[in-house]
């Protein structure tokens, strides 16, 4: 009779077997172009921003994963394109940086990749995706490019990089998404007579020194955006001699289904004559139909012609 359970507890087994997982640590991402991205020459992996982040949280009492999604040359109408290959990753917070590329103006062109209502509306679809799956968005403005560069026109990339990341802090304001505006931190650095060069490689992308002062800023924005997303809801806490939290249904319905088929086999094997059999295959008859709401009342047919296809030989 207690077969059918018995099965059913096999099934949730593999479920719970299947659900456990032994790294619990919060997941952030940061996603962006190769500013993000980090690694040239001159700059090693855990010399970005992202491995530095990481390193700090942990000196902060907060074991979080970072992973480090940025693509050299990205805009934001690109990251759309792959926003759900990052959301697979099921990460808690996904940090947004983009501009750099979106404002440029390339050699023999007018005006930037894409224009500014343009990068704001694809700002707006990033955080809306993300929260519409349960993941915190953290935006962040650009760093300032150094005094020496220039864009396609010969101009300074800060002309057309400013009011770009104008539209991420309203957007930012708009949607009450955290903001880590870098932008304003490099302006005001280069203010008070830091030369923004010995910063980066090339006047862009930064150099180790660069990565650090981008992963200071973040470090207390994600500490808060953390706790808005791994509030510690456990309930079973670990204790004493018995499985591992992370186990516990996995035993308890381990130990449920072997007393059920120890009884089925004690049950079988007592089995001895003709009406034994009979009535166990009875028993396990009733048994089955009651799981099953028993069947459905007979009612006359009451078969009604309600019309007629005549064909060659047959009707």
């Amino acid at each position: 009779m207690r077969l059918a359970f018995s099965l059913f507890l096999f099934f949730l087994l593999a479920l719970a077997e299947t659900a456990t997982s032994d790294d619990t640590r919060p997941v952030i991402v940061t996603l962006g172009d190769s500013i993000t991205k980090g690694v040239r020459q001159g700059v090693e992996p855990e010399q970005t921003f992202s491995a530095i982040v990481e390193k700090r949280l942990s000196v902060e009492g907060t074991a979080a994963e970072v992973v480090n999604l940025g693509i050299g040359g990205e805009r934001t109408d690109q990251a759309l394109i792959r926003l759900d290959a990052v959301i697979e990753r099921r990460p808690n917070v996904v940090t947004i940086m983009y501009g750099t590329n979106d404002s440029y103006v390339d050699q023999g062109a007018r005006d930037s990749r894409i224009t500014r209502d343009q990068f704001g509306e694809n700002l707006k679809a990033l955080v809306v995706r993300l929260r519409e799956r349960g993941i915190e968005p953290v935006l962040m403005t650009e760093p300032r490019w150094a005094a020496t560069a220039k864009d396609g026109l010969g101009e300074s990339p800060n002309l057309r990089l400013g009011p770009f990341m104008e539209t991420c802090r309203q957007v930012a304001r708009e949607l009450r998404v955290p903001l880590v505006d870098h932008f304003a931190h490099w302006i005001d650095a280069e203010k008070n007579g830091q030369d923004l060069q010995a910063w980066t490689i090339d006047g862009c992308h930064p150099n180790p020194a660069g990565h650090e002062e981008i992963a200071r800023l973040m470090v207390s924005v994600l500490l808060a955006a953390l706790r808005s997303t791994t509030e510690d809801l456990t309930v079973l806490k670990q204790g004493g001699d018995g499985p591992p939290a992370s186990k516990m249904v996995y035993h308890a319905l381990h130990e449920l289904a072997r007393g059920a088929f120890k009884e089925r086999r004690e049950k079988f094997e007592r089995l001895a004559a003709p009406e034994d059999c009979r009535r166990w295959q009875q028993e396990r008859k009733e048994f089955f139909l009651r799981q099953l709401g028993g069947f459905p009342d007979r009612t006359p047919l009451d078969a009604q012609v309600v019309g007629r296809l005549d064909g060659d030989g047959y009707r």
